[in-house]
């Protein structure tokens, strides 16, 4: 799965669209609409949705949490990715 494949095309469906909001919910503690995913069905387009979304979050509550920063999720997404 590259960064700009199409989530749908790879046989993606509305029960892991669900599954996966709910993963971004929890780690970076935002919330996002399952509409989001089908706009941007893409890690590339995803990322920079959730991008925005803490860019216009952190004001209102900071940056401290260990959810936002990037190597912490790094390392965990590529662990996601062989399961």
């Amino acid at each position: 799965m590259g960064l700009n494949d199409n989530f749908f095309d790879l046989g993606g469906h509305s029960l892991m669209v669900t599954q996966a909001i709910a993963r971004i919910r929890q780690t970076f503690e935002i919330e996002l609409p399952m509409r989001a995913l089908f706009e941007a069905p893409t890690i590339a387009a995803t990322a920079e949705m959730i991008e925005q979304k803490l860019m216009n979050s952190s004001g209102a509550r900071g940056t401290s949490s260990a959810a936002h920063n990037p190597t912490n999720h790094e390392k965990r997404g590529s662990q996601d990715a062989r399961v």
